[in-house]
């Protein structure tokens, strides 16, 4: 991966890791032992996933966040 793809790549994860802080959300990933290509990145509220450890959410898998990109 060239500086530049690194570079443009951490500058969007930045910011949408502080809009992520700013709606109280975390990243989780929810692993297919199975079959690895469809796991999924879930997107999950704070404060329920701490406090009542509810996993509701969105999820997006990794087939889907590469489609179009392979």
């Amino acid at each position: 991966m060239k500086k530049e793809q690194k570079d443009c790549v951490a500058l969007y994860f930045n910011l949408f890791k502080e809009a992520m802080k700013e709606e109280g959300l975390i990243f989780g990933i929810v692993m297919d032992k199975k079959d690895p290509d469809a796991s999924k990145l879930a997107f999950l509220d704070r404060e329920v996933y701490l406090s009542e450890q509810k996993t509701d959410g969105i999820t997006i898998s990794l087939r889907e966040m590469n489609k179009g990109l392979i």
